[in-house]
Parts: C-alpha cells; sequence; structure tokens
C-alpha cells in the first residue's frame, strides 16, 4: 500500500512538474509576444512621430521659402517706391522751375498721377508686409508644433 501510495504521489508529482514547466513555458512565450507587441506599437509611434516632423519640417521650408519671396517683393516695392519719391521730387524741381501757364499746369497734373501711383504702391507695400508678418506669425506657431513634437518623440523615446 506504502508502495503505491508513493507511485502515486511520485506519478502526481511528476504530473503537477509537467503542468507547472508547461504553465512556466506558455507564461514565458505571453511575455515575449506581450514584449513583442509592445515593441512593434513603439516602432509603430516613432515611425508616425517621425514622419509628422518630417512633414512639420518640409511644410516650415516651404513657408519660409514663401516669407523670403514675400520679402524679397516687399523690398522690390521699397526700392520702386524710392524711385517713385526721387521722379516725385524731380518734377517738383522741374514745376517750380518751368514756365507758367499749361507748361506749369501740366506738370502739377503730372505730379498728382505721380503721387496716385505712389499712394497705391504704398497701399501694395503694406498689404504685402501684413501678409509677410502673418506668415511669420504662422511660422513661430510652427515652430512651437514642432519643438513639441520633438519633444514628444524625445520622451517617448526615453520612455
Amino acid at each position: 500500500l506504502r508502495e503505491e501510495t508513493e507511485k502515486m504521489l511520485k506519478g502526481l508529482l511528476e504530473e503537477s512538474d509537467s503542468k507547472t514547466g508547461s504553465l512556466s513555458a506558455q507564461f514565458e512565450r505571453e511575455k515575449e509576444l506581450r514584449m513583442e507587441a509592445e515593441n512593434s506599437l513603439k516602432g509603430q509611434l516613432q515611425d508616425s512621430l517621425l514622419q509628422r516632423l518630417s512633414s512639420e519640417k518640409a511644410l516650415r521650408a516651404e513657408a519660409e521659402a514663401e516669407l523670403k519671396e514675400k520679402l524679397i517683393e516687399a523690398v522690390a516695392m521699397q526700392a520702386e517706391l524710392k524711385s517713385h519719391f526721387e521722379e516725385e521730387r524731380k518734377l517738383r524741381a522741374e514745376a517750380e522751375a518751368a514756365l507758367k501757364g499749361q507748361l506749369q499746369d501740366d506738370l502739377f497734373a503730372q505730379f498728382a498721377r505721380e503721387r496716385e501711383l505712389r499712394i497705391e504702391s504704398e497701399e501694395a507695400l503694406m498689404v504685402k508686409l501684413q501678409d509677410a508678418e502673418a506668415k511669420q506669425e504662422e511660422l513661430t506657431a510652427q515652430f512651437a508644433r514642432e519643438r513639441e513634437l520633438r519633444i514628444a518623440v524625445a520622451n517617448d523615446l526615453k520612455g
């Protein structure tokens, strides 16, 4: 009876050890699968964040190029305005030195036309400058988003 009991206990112990080993192996497989899934998700998140960062950089570069173009246009307008001012000054000097009568009236009319052109040019320049300022504000906001994104990527990489 004792031998049978010992055999039975030994069989139960072996069966228990076998099940414990099986459960332990299953637990390890589940742990490995969980880690693989976590690493895959981290990689996907990191790829997504890096793509977003890359597109933000491309947008920023495009916005900077557009801003530079608007600034170049504004500088060109400013040079044109300076030219108009010089021409206006010349016309005024010619008008003052010109003969009285119709010639003087014609010069003053031309002066008035030039002045109207200058005013229109100034208004156009102001619009372009306002566009450039709006673009600059947009870039500033974009730089802030990009910085937050870089911080998020850095934090994810640390985590």
